[in-house]
């Protein structure tokens, strides 16, 4: 109806209205250049709109059509928040002439709605919701503003001519003159008196936004005098009480108050909810008329993406108050705190006996003569059963010598899993460019003679070289290969893989920088202390909480919120958004903090024991020459790093506790959810890869820095040199103590001999490790595999839904009817009428309301829309004569016999109404290529073949449209009908169309088949295809891409790794079957691929055609 009436309108003129009992619409034709001056008024709005230039952006059209379309009670009952729309509802939009009609949003200045409220409120009193107060003078109102979108208006009217009163509004605190935000005084706005002598009433209006101020509002009203109230108090109007009579005077006799919240929403379609973004109440709305200012004229969507939540603080420390009721976010950061303080104390102990573990332990071995110094450090693998209290001995051989065996020296706490040990290496003279270490035990340790060593760092104390010696493998006869000896070379670019020094920088990295893993398993001797670890790791928790809360905001003003349901835990999307924000956000700070504890210098401490002070001294004084040049910042900033720790923790642990006032219990809950979602995804997700990325970027594209890496001595200088001193005893006791060192270097020689000669004890044990290593390769193949079949179940079931059953039924039972029961064509045109037609085209309401037009565009079940349109299809065959007549042509001289459904069967030529033959007289005027009596080729607009119960017929035939209403659907019935369409040679008609429910996200394409037999009867047959074209939509369509990138890994993985077992095994490769079973499975997915490929191509091309095509009355 508006796009009739638009027909007839004309530039400046006064436009055109229509009212009815619910509806108002107004439509008007302005010149592009006055629509500034437009005052658009309906049944109860009246909108301004700002300039054409400011509207679309820089262009003004010649003329704007606006329409103005006003419901009296609001029509979009069914969203969850419907009951906060009090008032009409107007649906408002301008179509610019020369220009494509789009969207109006983010416009620069707002448009104007104002809208008239109903008057349904008490003469006088206060209205519900606010709590009055009396203070001496002062009658406090306290009403509390819960949501920033909404605004309110506060009128007070003073009820006689004598009231003398002052208004004063504030928020947080009660209001009077002394503190108010708003403050108006009895002679700013004292009543007046109209000329007939009678009072008239005076009113003030306070208009207060929740924009940013969310919390409680006072209003206070301050009553004059009661002496100065009944002065000249001889009119009609004036309040008569005895002014002796104080006792029962209230100041709400002097006035009213009125309190009216009001709030502008905009009806969001795809979301099926009233919004308020891009909408605001206008300062200038009162208690009759509400102003809203919008700068869009569409529903547009909020993302999941929000700002961070603000507080209050003018109101913040009132709230304490409250405490008690939300105590859920406090108990856990007291918990915390608590933890953290119980938990330190260990560790300080934990830290302290380290240190008492970590000296430099002079060799047994080492003569006073010796005068040139190595400190060698030994690191001992972290896990179980990884130490030894078997002896320990060592060659290093250099470029310039020699050490021959030397024996380490071992007390109860030497070479424990996870234990750091530092050795004094004393030679006669410098042993040049290090080669490499040669390192064995005796195996006598019991049950502890197995040892796995991690490396071994040797520093040159004169000239501060440093070569790493890395292992990482077991010295024993029970583990590994069997070797208690191992023979380690100096880690060089040349001699290290990428893969080696990945998993070497990997490994010490998740010990040393992984925040609650190096808690537990960082090196002793650390410069970096468990508890500076711990309280970084408090420092993460707490920034994490006020970063969650922050970026934290319900759904409630989101269009749509998508759940993940994974088990008994669900989550949304925003929700995932908010903890990878808080992530992001609590990085820098805490990166900080880390690393200023690893980049300050230790501090300077005086040897502890005074016996031979000085080459203690000059053993230490070595030991610091060389300092870490990444430890560069002063000792006392490690006080900085303490200070920005605890004012971290405190700050966020503080306002954490204030958003959790400012929420509400339930909203503070809901909160916790998602903290300790952004925590289990930093301590699983992020420091992980960020581990493992540097690891790899490292040791991949910076080989040289990875090399130096392992190098680098994790163990602080500032430590203890053990005393050197040998006891008392004269020249026989250092015969003895010499000769006890030489048995026990000649011991260590036999057992390396001993054990490096067992050739066959070594075998076995080779074959054990061998059994050992298959057992755990079949136990990671199954695990391997067991993931890979949960990977591929997603793929397989990622495209059914259980909503494609309902799709299926509920598009069936439309058009059933009393298909099964056709026998005829006049049973099937019936059919058509009674089913097919008016399951195709809906034109009412359920309660015979007449529908919009794009409501028509749905079949009857309201929710699937029509793609194309429906069409008829014919399948005919050749008339022919009966191939008996030349055997008996009396009997069969002129007869047809109408029998064959092979494709050769089949008609294909072109025929006028009534299945005449077209003749060169009327070729001319009766053939078209779209009429129902003309052949369409197969394969002409992308058709399969159609499958019916008894046979197979071509893509090809005789169509007719449908017709794309109902009353043009019933006419085309009709004619086909009344011109015989269907006769003698029809073999099948079909009826085709596809219908698409956004709902569940389903295509259907729907056919009904009826084959006619030769000899009468029909055979009826449906066909109802669903699928999906759009594949990767909403969170489920994300997990199930991922899914797919996962399979797709997972296959190239398994091409990689067959590949190299084939070139590695070579013709053995195909003798073993499972690996014939491994390349049927590559085919078989290479397969896979590569349908999925075609048929993700296929769908795309659909897609793109029915945008291409859509608008047109066209199968498709």
């Amino acid at each position: 109806m508006a796009e009739r009436l638009r027909r007839e309108l004309t530039p400046d003129g006064r436009g055109i209205r229509i009212d009815s009992d619910g509806l108002s619409l107004r439509v008007q034709r302005i010149r592009g250049k006055d629509l500034a001056t437009l005052r658009l008024e309906g049944a109860g709005v009246n909108v301004a709109f700002p300039s054409a230039e400011k509207l679309f952006e820089g262009f003004v059209p010649k003329y704007v059509d606006a329409k103005l379309m006003s419901y009296h009670d609001n029509p979009f009952t069914w969203g969850n928040n419907s009951n906060v729309i009090n008032s009409g509802v107007h649906d408002i939009s301008l179509v610019p002439s020369s220009m494509s009609v789009g969207d109006i949003r983010d416009a620069e200045d707002d448009i104007l709605i104002a809208i008239a409220t109903n008057e349904d409120y008490p003469s006088n009193g206060l209205v519900h919701g606010v709590d009055s107060i009396g203070n001496g003078s002062v009658v406090h109102h306290v009403f509390n503003i819960s949501d920033e979108d909404d605004a309110f208006v506060v009128q007070v009217t003073a009820l006689n001519r004598s009231s003398r009163i002052s208004v004063y509004g504030r928020r947080g605190g009660l209001a009077h003159s002394k503190n108010c935000e708003v403050c108006l005084t009895w002679r700013d706005w004292k009543p007046t008196v109209s000329r007939h002598g009678a009072p008239e009433s005076q009113s003030v209006m306070i208009f207060v936004s929740g924009k940013n101020h969310t919390g409680k509002y006072s209003v206070g009203v301050e009553i004059a005098g009661v002496d100065d109230v009944y002065e000249d108090a001889v009119e009609d109007g004036v309040l008569v009480v005895d002014p002796a009579d104080q006792s029962r005077l209230n100041g709400t006799q002097f006035y009213s108050l009125r309190v009216v919240r009001l709030s502008c929403r905009y009806w969001a379609e795809d979301a099926e909810t009233w919004l308020p973004n891009g909408c605001r109440v206008h300062p200038t709305s009162t208690i009759t008329e509400t102003v809203c200012a919008c700068n869009h004229m569409t529903a547009f969507g909020a993302g999941f993406v929000t700002a961070p939540n603000t507080i209050d603080l003018t109101t913040v420390f009132d709230k304490f108050a409250d405490i008690g009721n939300n105590a859920g976010v406090l108990a856990t950061v007291l918990t915390t705190l608590a933890l953290y303080l119980i938990a330190v104390v260990y560790l300080r102990k934990v830290d302290k006996a380290d240190m008492k573990k970590l000296i430099v332990h002079g060799l047994p071995d080492n003569r006073s003569t010796d005068t040139y110094y190595y400190k060698m450090t030994v690191y001992t693998s972290y896990g179980r059963g990884s130490q030894t209290k078997s002896n320990v001995a060592f060659s290093l051989l250099g470029e310039g010598g020699t050490t021959g065996v030397r024996v380490f020296k071992q007390d109860p706490v030497t070479f424990q899993a996870g234990g750091v040990d530092v050795f004094l290496l004393a030679v006669q003279g410098c042993l040049g460019d290090l080669h490499r270490l040669q390192i064995w035990h005796d195996n006598q340790g019991g049950d502890d003679r197995a040892w796995k060593l991690d490396k071994v760092i040797v520093r040159d104390l004169q000239s501060g070289e440093t070569n790493s010696f890395l292992c990482n493998q077991w010295l024993s006869l029970d583990h590994g290969d069997g070797k208690i000896n191992r023979i380690l070379s100096a880690s060089t670019e040349q001699d290290l893989s990428s893969v080696d020094l990945f998993t070497t920088k990997a490994a010490g990295a998740f010990r040393n920088e992984h925040i609650w893993l190096s808690t537990i398993f960082c090196p002793i001797g650390s410069q970096f202390s468990r508890v500076q670890r711990l309280s970084c790791g408090l420092c993460i928790i707490y920034t994490t909480m006020i970063a969650n809360a922050m970026w934290y905001k319900t759904e409630d003003t989101l269009e749509q919120t998508n759940v993940v349901n994974l088990g008994i835990v669900s989550f949304t999307l925003h929700e995932l958004y908010v903890s990878t924000m808080t992530s992001l956000c609590v990085l820098p700070v805490n990166v900080l903090l880390i690393q200023l504890f690893n980049r300050c210098k230790e501090k300077q401490q005086p040897a502890k024991n005074s016996v031979y002070v000085a080459e203690k001294e000059h053993i230490r004084s070595l030991l610091v020459k060389r300092r870490s040049s990444s430890q560069f910042l002063p000792h006392r900033f490690v006080y900085v790093a303490w200070s920005i720790l605890v004012l971290a923790s405190c700050v966020s642990a503080f306002f954490t506790i204030l958003y959790s006032l400012e929420w509400g219990p339930e909203k503070a809950n809901k909160w916790l959810k998602t903290f300790l979602m952004s925590f289990v995804q930093d301590v699983l997700v992020v420091q992980p890869v960020k581990i493992l990325f540097l690891s790899a970027l490292v040791s991949f594209l910076c080989k040289k820095v990875a090399v130096l890496s392992t190098r680098e001595d994790s163990v602080r200088q500032q430590i203890d040199v053990e005393d050197s001193s040998q006891p008392e005893g004269g020249l026989f006791a250092w015969i003895s103590r010499r000769a006890a060192m030489r048995v026990a270097k000649l011991q260590m020689q036999k057992a390396f001999s001993k054990h490096h000669q067992t050739d066959e004890s070594q075998e076995e044990q080779r074959k054990k490790e061998e059994t050992r290593r298959n057992t755990d390769n079949v136990i990671q193949e199954v695990v391997g595999f067991f993931l890979f079949v949960l990977v591929l179940l997603f793929v397989a079931n990622g495209g059914t839904n259980m909503y494609s059953h309902h799709a299926y039924t509920t598009v069936a039972g439309l058009f059933q009817g009393k298909f099964d029961k056709i026998k005829t064509a006049d049973d099937y045109w019936s059919w058509a009428r009674d089913a097919l037609i008016p399951g195709l085209f809906q034109e009412k309401h359920y309660n015979s309301d007449r529908l919009i037009w794009r409501r028509t565009l749905f079949i009857s079940d309201t929710t699937s829309y029509r793609i194309g349109a429906a069409r008829y299809k014919q399948i005919r065959i050749k008339p022919r004569p009966c191939g008996f007549n030349q055997r008996y042509p009396s009997l069969f001289l002129n007869q047809e016999c109408n029998v064959g459904n092979t494709f050769s069967d089949e008609e294909t030529r072109n025929f006028s109404p009534g299945w005449r033959p077209l003749s060169f007289s009327n070729s001319s005027d009766d053939f078209s290529k779209h009429s129902p009596w003309s052949y369409h080729l197969p394969g002409s607009g992308g058709e399969l073949p159609v499958i019916g119960d008894i046979a197979t017929y071509d893509s090809g035939g005789y169509v007719a449209g449908v017709g794309g209403d109902k009353d043009t659907a019933l006419s085309v019935i009709a004619d086909l009908n009344e011109a015989d369409w269907i006769d003698r040679y029809t073999r099948a008609v079909v009826v085709e169309f596809t219908v698409y429910n956004a709902n569940v996200n389903f295509f259907s394409s729907v056919s009904y088949t009826v084959e006619f037999l030769n000899m009468g009867g029909a055979v009826p047959s449906r066909s109802i295809r669903t699928y999906r074209l759009h594949r990767f939509v909403g969170t489920a369509g994300y997990i199930i891409l991922a899914m797919h990138v996962l399979y797709v890994a997972c296959f190239l993985y398994t091409l990689h790794r067959e590949g190299k077992l084939m070139k590695e095994q070579g013709k053995r490769y195909c003798q073993q079957p499972w690996n014939l079973l491994e390349i049927v499975n590559i085919l078989l997915s290479f397969s896979a691929i590569a349908v999925f490929a075609v048929d993700y191509t296929t769908s795309r091309n659909t897609l793109d055609n029915l945008l291409h095509h859509h608008g047109n009355n066209a199968w498709l």
